[in-house]
């Protein structure tokens, strides 16, 4: 699997491999139920991986896939991440700034 996000876009290629290493590391351990997903560490992460824009697109190819009833529920869930996701980078930006 390939995972995509801000950490793959600057930096040195140790930068890009630490981000990998953290994604594959944070899913293997929901997957194994060591962490939730609503965990911080879980949370804090997604703002690498998603922006505003990516749901969008999402959005847009269930409406245009599923015209039935399938793409409301879709689209909830899509809100959902992207709610978690918007949490995750407010408590990031909150300890940041909490540390200057």
């Amino acid at each position: 699997m390939k995972t995509v996000g801000e950490f793959t876009m600057n930096g040195t290629p140790e930068e890009h491999l630490l981000g990998y290493m953290i994604a594959d590391k944070l899913l293997e351990d929901a997957r194994n139920d060591k962490i939730s997903i609503n965990d911080n560490v879980f949370k804090h992460f997604l703002p690498c991986i998603f922006n505003e824009g990516n749901f969008e697109f999402l959005k847009v190819i269930a409406e245009k896939v599923y015209p039935d009833t399938r793409k409301e529920i879709i689209i909830d869930f899509l809100d959902l991440v992207w709610q978690m996701t918007e949490e995750g980078q407010k408590e990031m930006e909150e300890k940041m700034r909490s540390r200057l």
